[in-house]
């Protein structure tokens, strides 16, 4: 995918992803993959590389570095992580883990050494070789955050800031120090987080597990990452894509050296400071505890301290934050639908063990607990016994936490019947570009999910599971009607980065984009002519199709100032004829903040981390699509397209009043509801 840097190549088969991280932070989500050996991995540990058998479908870390090599166009990662279960770690001790890890690493290396050979694949870090580390699932190593597999159950973990250590005699390059201000919730004063070598591609600081300087105190996953990008003789600095919006990165000077100062972004208070050392240059028991400046006797000579280049690009990040619950479309035919959901918090139409079930009947949306251990709202949920939902409830599970948001009674005609926060997923958009998110894989950079599942559609006694079902698009199969595909259209909207400021468009006559603003208003877009693209501002919700996205802008992108609304009748509210509301022109994008930017040597042959940016001609202007679009139902109120009370179905991080209509424009597309 040209330009996206994102965490799987579409949304389907999320099944074998793991989502390990926080529901608001996706950085290590999609990066593990779960497996089931067929057979006793310990006593044969090609299990581990692949599970393929002529009955099953093929697995293990054989898989996972395809999956790597296809995002990264032919680029692996040296270092890999495999986690056993509990059972299987205690087997392999026993049985003396020294030459089963040993034997388990010379396979991997051998096999991978064929696929670069057989593929034309190649290493990241030219020269490094694979290495190969095995932890249990529940050590300590991991924080406290099992993954919670059983007997002959495994995950792998590739990502580009895994670190096994040297490799040979690789210089170190820089030693990383960093403090956490008592205010932040840390310990204050300066301390060693780790080193950068040469031979490393990332070095993340955060509070996750996976992190390679991990601190408790901070607010977050991969808070802020050095990293090592193609073509750049620089390690170039970063802030998670799913925190940008709410830090910010700036340089600090002292007597001691320069820093790096990640801060609140609205507060402009400190959360954390990074001190790049030249690796060598200070001993770690020269930087001393204190909540304040690095002690004065610390040698300050010139270029002691570095400070990496910023990373030269912004991007808009779309974040999926959110499965949306449609009504029934078809209620002539079905009684309603069905949506798994996993220990781990991972939602689908069919999951192999869910934990719970919610199910859509009618107007009615319903929780059915599936195992023992789960709380709504704090309270214990017994097996099998459905209740109703209602309002905003939060869904423990063994391995996660989801919030279930469902909506009030409006006129029935609002398409949303409940939200399911999901773990964040973030896909990354470079300026310059256009990006088309959709059912189509072919055609759209941003995959919504496709997946040819309906066992989970309750049809009505009268339906033919054989026959065919009368749409506003023609006759369509039973078997072909999924979720996925209902009012989900294959181009369903397209993220315009082009020009000054970013906007969304609406592809579908047929399938309407829905933008929420954090001030509580609400926009509707569909393709009809006339429409205009619609700017995007920070924290805006983009609904599209079954999926929630959190708009995330890279700070020094100025989104273009509220829409004005006013009631009907009102002077400057929305023309007659139904003319788009004014809304400003905002400033270009452009960089942060002013850093102060050191060139550091150069680290050695360049890597694939990064996907380079590849310039494409624009495409056309929107196109309407019907391909295979289920669309709902022709009945009474047909080609009436106005919207009574609408619901409060999301407060994730702000509170957003209930949305009342006051007045409703159609004729360009565009739908505005007040809120009052």
């Amino acid at each position: 995918m040209r330009g996206v840097m994102g965490r799987r190549a579409d949304a389907g088969g999320a099944e074998r992803w793991l989502l390990v991280d926080d529901p608001d932070n996706g950085y290590y989500n999609f990066r593990l993959m779960r497996f089931a050996a067929d057979g006793d991995l310990v006593r044969y540990p090609d299990h581990i590389w692949t599970t393929d058998t002529r009955w099953g479908s093929p697995g293990g870390l054989r898989e996972h570095l395809v999956e790597v090599a296809r995002r990264l166009r032919g680029a692996l990662y040296s270092d890999l992580l495999v986690i056993l279960s509990a059972e299987d770690r205690r087997n392999e001790l026993e049985h003396g883990a020294a030459t089963w890890e040993a034997g388990l690493q010379e396979l991997v290396s051998r096999q991978i050494g064929r696929l670069c050979e057989q593929k034309g694949w190649r290493l990241a870090v030219e020269g490094r070789a694979p290495r190969l580390r095995v932890i249990g699932d529940g050590e300590p190593a991991m924080g406290g955050r099992p993954l919670g597999l059983g007997p002959g159950e495994f995950a792998t973990a590739l990502m580009p800031n895994l670190y096994h250590g040297p490799d040979g005699d690789p210089a170190p390059f820089a030693t990383i120090y960093i403090r956490v201000p008592r205010t932040a919730g840390g310990a204050g004063g300066f301390r060693q987080a780790g080193v950068f070598h040469d031979d490393q591609l990332a070095f993340t600081i955060g509070s996750h597990w996976l992190d390679n300087g991990r601190n408790e105190g901070l607010p977050g996953s991969a808070l802020y990452t050095l990293h090592r990008p193609p073509g750049h003789s620089e390690v170039l600095h970063r802030l998670n894509p799913d925190l940008a919006d709410s830090y910010r990165i700036r340089q600090t000077e002292g007597p001691q050296g320069d820093t790096v100062t990640v801060e609140d972004a609205a507060s402009g208070a400190p959360v954390l400071e990074v001190m790049l050392l030249r690796a060598g240059a200070l001993r770690p028991s020269q930087v001393e505890a204190g909540d304040g400046e690095p002690p004065a006797d610390l040698p300050a000579g010139d270029g002691m301290t570095m400070i990496p280049e910023p990373e030269p690009d912004p991007r808009v990040v779309l974040s999926r934050r959110g499965l949306l619950l449609q009504r029934v479309h078809f209620p002539r035919v079905m009684g309603g639908y069905e949506i798994d959901v996993g220990a781990d918090a991972s939602v689908a139409p069919r999951l192999p063990d869910p934990a719970a079930r919610v199910r859509v009947e009618g107007e009615r949306v319903s929780l059915l607990p599936l195992v023992d251990g789960l709380s709504l709202d704090g309270a214990g949920l017994p097996v099998d016994q459905e209740l109703a939902l209602q309002g905003e409830q939060a869904l423990d599970l063994p391995r996660g936490r989801l919030q279930i948001r469902t909506a009030r009674d409006g006129d029935g005609r609002w398409p949303y019947l409940a939200e399911i926060s999901v773990p964040a997923e973030p896909h990354e958009l470079e300026l310059g570009s256009a990006f088309r998110v959709g059912r189509d894989r072919r055609k759209c950079e941003i995959a919504l999910p496709d997946r040819a599942i309906h066992e989970n559609i309750q049809w009505l006694a009268t339906v033919d599971p054989g026959g065919t079902i009368p749409t506003r698009g023609g006759e369509v199969a039973v078997s072909s009607f999924t979720t996925d595909s209902i009012m989900v259209a294959g181009q369903h909207a397209e993220i315009d980065l082009r020009g000054s400021e970013p906007k969304v468009r609406a592809l579908s006559r047929a399938c309407p984009v829905f933008i929420r603003r954090r001030s509580g208003a609400l926009l509707r877009l569909i393709a009809k002519e006339g429409a205009t693209a619609q700017p995007l501002r920070q924290g805006d919700d983009l609904l599209v199709g079954n999926t929630l996205f959190r708009v995330i802008l890279p700070i020094g992108v100025t989104p273009a100032p509220p829409v004005k609304l006013s009631p009907p009748g009102a002077a400057g509210g929305t023309p007659p004829g139904g003319g788009r509301p004014p809304g400003g022109g905002g400033q270009g994008p452009g960089a942060g903040g002013p850093h102060r930017a050191r060139s550091l040597p150069h680290l050695g042959p360049q890597t694939d981390l990064t996907l380079p940016a590849r310039p494409r001609p624009p495409r056309p202007g929107p196109a309407v699509d019907h391909d295979a679009t289920l669309m709902e139902d022709a009945g009474p109120d047909d080609g009436d397209d106005g919207y009574g009370d609408l619901p409060r179905i999301l407060r994730r991080r702000t509170s957003l009043p209930r949305l009342a209509t006051s007045r409703i424009s159609l004729e360009q597309g565009l739908t505005v509801m007040d809120t009052r």
